[in-house]
């Protein structure tokens, strides 16, 4: 999961357009979430850089799978080059209270969500692995 800066916000068609699948050279790239931040995520994550950003409009991307430079190929492919872009979770690991270059310890059920390679959605509390979910 991703924080995405823009120097504008989407379009609707731009929006359309990424939600339908951008091809690239790999194939079809598809995106499972896409939404602007709040304001509240957006202060947190600017409270997380140094110098803060300039005014940008952020989003919130998830991929299921990533390929290089991905997410900053697709919004270029709709005239959306990405200014600044922030990982924030890393599958049940949220790292968006983290400055660069700083470590935590992992809590237990992290532990366990990243050794499942999926594991159950808290949302469905089906096993996603089969397909169910």
């Amino acid at each position: 999961e991703y924080a995405l800066g823009l120097r504008a916000r989407l379009s609707r068609e731009q929006l359309d357009a990424l939600r339908a699948g951008i091809e690239l050279e790999e194939g079809l790239a598809r995106l499972s979430g896409l939404r602007p931040l709040n304001e509240a995520d957006v202060q947190r994550i600017a409270g997380l850089m140094d110098p803060p950003p300039p005014q940008l409009a952020w989003y919130r991307a998830v991929l299921t799978q990533g390929w290089k430079r991905q997410l900053r190929r697709m919004f270029a492919a709709v005239g959306a080059p990405v200014d600044r872009l922030i990982r924030i979770r890393i599958g049940p690991v949220r790292i968006d209270g983290l400055r660069s270059g700083r470590v935590r310890s992992l809590k237990a059920p992290e532990v366990r969500g990243l050794a499942g390679g999926g594991g159950r959605s808290r949302r469905s509390g089906q096993d996603r692995s089969s397909g169910d979910g």
